[in-house]
């Protein structure tokens, strides 16, 4: 059983940096990617994996922008999860459930409900 450490750091930079910038095109997909979810519900970790699959190179840039962070993933990760909620129109937040992330880690995240 591998045990995952706690970051050091995972400090979310100025909103004028270039990683808030970089962050702000990759949130730009959302709604395109949460149209494409199958099914009506999905978890954080699914959205992830179809964000990153699907646009590839935005979320690359996003990631290398937090590449001077101890865990680069889980900080564009936490926050891609936290700004699915910024999108009230398009889904809602459920429980918290158990899921496996993009590494096959299984951890506890965030599950979306799309809405009509």
């Amino acid at each position: 059983m591998s045990t995952v450490s706690k970051p050091k750091s995972t400090r979310t930079p100025p909103r004028t940096s270039t990683a808030a910038k970089e962050f702000q095109a990759l949130k730009k997909l959302f709604p395109k990617v949460i149209a494409g979810m199958k099914g009506p519900t999905f978890t954080s970790h699914e959205f992830i994996l179809e964000l990153g699959h699907n646009h590839q190179k935005e979320y690359v840039q996003a990631l290398c922008r937090y590449s001077e962070n101890d865990a680069p993933f889980m900080t564009l990760h936490g926050l891609i999860s936290k700004a699915l909620g910024k999108f009230p129109k398009l889904v809602e937040q459920g429980p918290d459930v158990m899921s496996k992330d993009i590494f096959g880690q299984k951890s506890e995240c965030a599950s979306w409900h799309k809405k009509a």
